[in-house]
């Protein structure tokens, strides 16, 4: 027997198909506004981490903290994007 991981991690398409779009971009912005803030969370603590407290850490605890400094700051970028894909999708004010 085949086993399809992908189907775990997402809906299947009749479903997709199934839930009006409306509750789908909805669903997008409530999810894009929760990574935007802990991505933005996690962004601030890096920086306070890499370059006002740096002599608190050892040398590749602050290698990590540049590392997820990049992502977290990738994250940001992209749940904003798909924060306003979500607005724009909705017909709300795009900011």
């Amino acid at each position: 027997m085949k086993i399809n991981l992908w189907h775990s991690f997402c809906f299947s398409k009749a479903r997709l198909l199934s839930l009006p779009r409306q509750a789908n971009y909805e669903r997008l912005l409530y999810w894009a506004n929760g990574f935007l803030a802990a991505s933005a969370a996690v962004l601030l603590a890096t920086v306070l981490m890499c370059y006002p407290f740096e002599q608190w850490f050892s040398l590749p605890q602050l290698i990590v903290g540049h590392l997820s400094m990049l992502a977290s700051a990738t994250m940001v970028k992209i749940s904003y994007v798909g924060r306003c894909i979500a607005l724009y999708a909705l017909k709300r004010e795009v900011r």
